[in-house]
């Protein structure tokens, strides 16, 4: 199993189950414990003994390194539980909200069951690709919709659990108001109103209840003492919160370094100094003058102006409706796409001092940016397409099931090369790309012009909409991307696929006697080569002399060429060779005597293993999902048993260095085998298998804020009491025991830090008019 061999002896630690369990399920009982003493009662603090802090990167001006407050280990202490820690936090005041929106499912689920020919078809109401006489594909659903405003993504709503959205929803009461409206002519409404005002309250007073369930034995008080009250323990120290709150008076900003290398305190002068950098590089944005609205109305009436062109048949007319309409409530919500720097610590800044990655956010709070819909809707259409190219990797699975059944001739002229192709977004003219994209669709699709044309044309609104601001640089201004491809919205990924494919596909034809294999996923590139290395020279400038543009245009502040730049890796490889080369997240050499490949992970050597801490107020299947992953890719990663070993005896003890009771994990890595690798390698995602739980709870979900109190709640929301409706007795079977509960986070350790912005900083303690160093 994947439990390391030196850590076998743990389970005699402890045969209780509940130790075990995740101390939020377990309301922190039985775990080790520090800082248990109280500055007053009822403030208590939850923390594993000896937790590894990790590394805490600073990027700051002359001032802020003098400070000591900055530099200090309580503030090391704090940033080193990572952005994504959840404090304790209590009960969501929205529980009422979250109630009404369960009534709305549960009414929506009750409808649609009555008007289906048979109980069982609702049970069909996914998502489903319904293909047009034009060849193109829109997404549709086969029945009515469970949610108010009949949604045509239902599959989308139920695995990221959006809320119900109408016109007039504002609270629970106007919820509530459009429940009544609903079932205004049904003949079950008095009755489902009685029994709907008793649940209400009752669901309502358990969620917020606050000394339900077992007092945990570190209050002192005994188990057995049902009448006993207890508190939540706090995950974090009284200090530790008044630490948060003093870096308020700070302009410092709490980001992330690019590579997992780990958290980064950076002055703000000097993370707004990166994002000057990138949008104030004339090549790539420009500002805009223009309002917010004004800007919205213009790409909205482009839209409406390609779809006129394509109005003549009614299967166009289909897909221009709803994609009209789709961004159209897109549109509503005013989201802009918006830019966050994440630091490159691994690499030196430029000449200009510039290192940071700017990655640009489709999807703010939850609502996606308006080009979204037209977005999806084009890598729909391209991504089978692109993903059944031989060239073109998928997963990295798929990579390692190529490398080890290779057969490694003996050969003095065999090399590895790998190429990074340099900052591939920003240096594809829309020129080329479309270029690419129309000789990729003639030469490898069924469509016919006029769908190649419609495609197109989407393509390229999408990729002029794009519009960025940054929260921190200039928040009013809004910036236009003239250049390149459009960050962050997933057409994207397809579209510079696409563009890698017409770059190599008449070179790798060119050299292919002397490739014996030659796979990229996306700017990344691994060739094995069995030739002269002179040859190999040759197809490196045809990569260079294909990649760049026609007309160079002048240099820019970024350092990003102008065309596709290539950055070469070769190693000599052969059986006598006992080098190893990395690639992506491998480490791949050849076996001595066995004319074979081995393999196994890699991480290079910034990465910090900043693995959330245990005591985070995360659901309790979060860790045991997100370590039981990443024991996967270890997994398929490890060509031998020995390797394996050796890989999770060192994710076993970064493990516990974060906090994580051995015996929890030793449960969770018993569960992982070596033998299971070979499925592991084939195992292709399911995408009907993750709606078995939504199909059998009918699409009743109810979503709360998630809180260890509510664990032991759950099972009294039971439907049971519907199901005695008189009128609704040819469905009582059909509806779940009980809705099917899913928990949103509640607020992560980066709101602590936010400022308020109406606040006046104390200029004695903090500066931006020192130089940049």
């Amino acid at each position: 199993s994947a439990r390391p061999l030196k850590i076998q002896c743990v389970q005699h630690i402890s045969s209780d189950a509940s130790t075990l369990r995740h101390p939020a399920a377990t309301l922190y009982t039985n775990l080790e414990m520090a800082n248990t003493a109280r500055s007053k009662p009822g403030h208590g603090c939850l923390r594993p003994i000896a937790m590894q802090e990790s590394t805490v990167h600073r990027k700051l001006t002359k001032n802020h390194q003098k400070n000591a407050f900055l530099n200090s280990k309580q503030l090391d202490e704090l940033l080193c539980l990572t952005r994504g820690f959840i404090p304790t936090a209590h009960l969501s005041s929205d529980y009422k909200k979250d109630i009404m929106e369960l009534g709305m499912r549960l009414v929506q689920a009750i409808i649609t069951i009555q008007n289906s020919n048979t109980s069982s078809s609702i049970s069909t109401a996914v998502t489903t690709t319904a293909p047009l006489p034009t060849g193109l594909t829109l997404q549709t659903t086969s029945v009515q919709s469970l949610s108010p405003s009949g949604t045509t993504a239902l599959h989308g709503n139920f695995v990221h659990c959006k809320p119900l959205r109408f016109p007039d929803e504002r609270s629970a009461e106007d919820l509530e108001r459009k429940m009544d409206e609903t079932i205004k002519n049904e003949a079950w409404k008095s009755d489902f109103e009685k029994e709907w005002k008793g649940y209400k309250a009752r669901t309502v007073s358990l969620a917020r209840s606050k000394h339900h369930g077992p007092p945990p034995t570190l209050t002192g008080q005994s188990t057995r003492d049902k009448k006993a009250k207890w508190y939540l323990p706090d995950n974090l120290t009284r200090e530790q919160r008044d630490t948060a709150n003093k870096l308020k008076q700070y302009d410092v900003i709490i980001c992330e370094a690019d590579k997992h290398v780990g958290p980064v305190l950076a002055s703000g002068a000097l993370y707004r100094e990166q994002c000057a950098l990138t949008l104030d590089d004339k090549e790539f944005y420009e500002k805009s003058f223009a309002a917010k609205d004004d800007l919205f109305q213009h790409a909205l009436t482009e839209l409406n102006i390609i779809f006129g062109r394509y109005n003549s048949t009614k299967e166009f007319a289909i897909i221009a409706k709803n994609l009209r309409a789709a961004t159209e409530r897109s549109i509503s919500h005013k989201t802009l796409c918006k830019l966050t720097i994440y630091w490159k610590l691994h690499k030196p800044p430029n000449a200009i001092g510039y290192q940071s990655r700017p990655v640009v956010s489709n999807i703010s709070k939850g609502i996606p940016y308006f080009t979204a819909h037209v977005s999806n809707f084009v890598h729909h259409q391209l991504k089978e397409l692109v993903n059944s190219y031989p060239t073109v990797l998928t997963n990295i699975s798929e990579l390692i099931v190529n490398l080890e059944t290779i057969s490694i001739p003996k050969s003095k002229n065999l090399l590895i090369a790998t190429a990074d192709v340099t900052a591939l977004y920003p240096s594809i003219p829309l020129s080329n790309g479309t270029v690419a994209l129309t000789w990729f669709l003639t030469t490898h699709s069924k469509f016919n012009k006029l769908e190649i044309d419609f495609i197109i044309d989407l393509t390229r609104w999408v990729l002029r909409s794009n519009f960025v601001y940054s929260s921190e640089y200039n928040p009013d201004t809004i910036y236009i991307q003239i250049k390149g491809t459009a960050m962050g919205t997933i057409l994207s990924v397809v579209y510079a696929n696409i563009y890698m494919i017409w770059i190599e596909h008449s070179i790798v034809a060119m050299f292919t006697l002397h490739i014996l294999l030659y796979k990229r996923l996306l700017d990344d590139i691994l060739i094995i080569w069995d030739g002269y290395h002179s040859d190999f020279s040759n197809l490196m400038y045809e990569f260079n002399k294909k990649g760049a543009e026609s007309t160079p245009n002048k240099a820019n502040s970024l350092n990003i060429p102008n065309g596709i730049k290539l950055t070469w890796t070769t190693n000599v490889l052969n059986v006598e060779s006992k080098l190893p080369f990395t690639y992506l997240n491998l480490s791949v050499i050849v076996v001595n005597d066995e004319k074979r490949i081995s393999i196994e992970p890699f991480s290079k050597p910034v990465r910090s293993f900043s693995y959330l801490p245990f005591h985070s107020m995360h659901p309790p299947g979060v860790f045991k999902g997100w370590i039981k992953a990443e024991l996967f890719r270890i997994l398929t990663a490890c060509s031998s048993l020995v390797i394996w070993e050796k890989e999770t005896s060192l994710f076993f003890e970064r493990l516990k260095a974060r906090g994580y009771p051995p015996t929890f994990l030793a449960n969770i890595f018993d569960t992982v085998n070596f033998e299971d690798r070979t499925s592991r390698l084939i195992h292709k995602s399911d995408k009907q298998a993750k709606l078995a739980k939504f199909q059998e709870c009918r699409g009743i979900i109810l979503k709360l804020t998630y809180n260890p109190t509510l664990l032991h709640n759950t099972t009294n929301f039971n439907l049971d009491k519907f199901k005695t409706i008189p009128a609704l007795h040819l469905i009582a079977k059909d509806l779940p025991v009980r809705p099917l509960i899913i928990y949103r986070s509640a607020a992560k350790l980066d709101k602590l830090f936010k400022r308020n912005p109406h606040v006046v900083r104390d200029d004695t303690i903090d500066s931006d008019d020192d130089l940049r160093i």
